[in-house]
């Protein structure tokens, strides 16, 4: 009897510590601990909008988009109406379509995405004329990529913000000589560049090359995203596939910056220190270069 009451004992003392350490695990990724310049943020459904907040510049930002629009998914996925993007991304598990998808469209990184629970398809070709804000079941309902604390911060976030806070663009550029309404990412990214700059990484002011292994427009694309978050992209270069093609961050200097670890997170690749000539950092694509792929 005293045997299985100690049994017991050492397991609820197991079950306490896991649930402790993943407790102080997801904090310490939260937005509690981890401060940004500008927190990017997109809710997916009948109105998807995303939402920009500048804590450096104290200019937030607010783009609507109608259901009907077709947008570049990278992945090889082409142009694909907007409104059956969770579709999509239901028939292939991929729920980072969301995040790599709008941040291809917005010029940045995207921090945060949230989405129904039920995939359905949306249909609608207005885009909305006034601002508004997520409902708090779109916050705490929907699936994200978000954890509990994130989800905490960011409602209290939108909680303590005013619609008449944000500044709306709404200018979407669209492709020319089509009969559909399909967004020109390429034109968007010249309207859009230096909304969403981030202070810290263009005081850092590091020069980055991209070395890619197929082609040139994927790494054009990457080279968009990136420059949209204030990272000076100076160098598309092709480099034959190796056996070994991973994708790295490879950097000189013993210390990291804020850009390379950005850069890190953001597209989950090692960093590693080696020459890098006449830049502060050479990414190179290797496989992931296929999960940007562009049709």
């Amino acid at each position: 009897m005293k045997k299985n009451i100690k049994k017991k004992n050492v397991l609820y003392i197991i079950f306490f510590i896991i649930l402790i350490y993943f407790f102080f695990i997801n904090l310490r990724d939260s937005l509690f601990v981890k401060k940004k310049d500008r927190l990017n943020i997109l809710f997916y459904n009948q109105k998807t909008a995303f939402y920009s907040f500048g804590f450096a510049d104290g200019v937030n930002y607010f783009i609507p988009f109608p259901a009907d629009i077709k947008v570049l998914i990278p992945g090889g996925f082409g142009y694909y109406r907007l409104g059956a993007l969770g579709k999509l991304v239901e028939l292939e598990k991929k729920p980072l379509l969301y995040q790599k998808s709008f941040s291809a469209i917005t010029s940045s990184f995207l921090d945060f995405y949230f989405y129904p629970p039920n995939n359905e398809i949306f249909f609608g070709k207005e885009t909305p004329s006034q601002i508004f804000l997520p409902t708090v079941k779109q916050i705490w309902i929907s699936k994200s990529n978000a954890n509990l604390f994130d989800k905490t911060y960011i409602f209290f976030l939108f909680l303590m913000q005013q619609k008449n806070q944000f500044i709306q663009l709404t200018n979407l550029a669209l492709k020319e000589n089509t009969n559909e309404e399909i967004l020109d990412e390429k034109l968007f990214f010249d309207r859009l560049i230096g909304f969403f700059y981030k202070k810290t990484y263009r005081n850092e002011e590091d020069t980055v090359q991209i070395i890619y292994t197929k082609k040139e427009n994927n790494a054009s694309l990457l080279a968009n995203i990136i420059e949209g978050e204030g990272i000076r992209v100076v160098d598309l270069s092709y480099q034959p596939a190796t056996t070994i093609n991973k994708c790295q961050i490879i950097i000189s200097e013993v210390d990291l910056s804020q850009t390379a670890r950005a850069l890190n997170r953001f597209f989950d690749c090692p960093i590693t220190k080696g020459k890098t000539g006449a830049y502060d950092i050479i990414f190179k694509l290797g496989k992931k270069e296929e999960d940007w792929r562009v049709e």
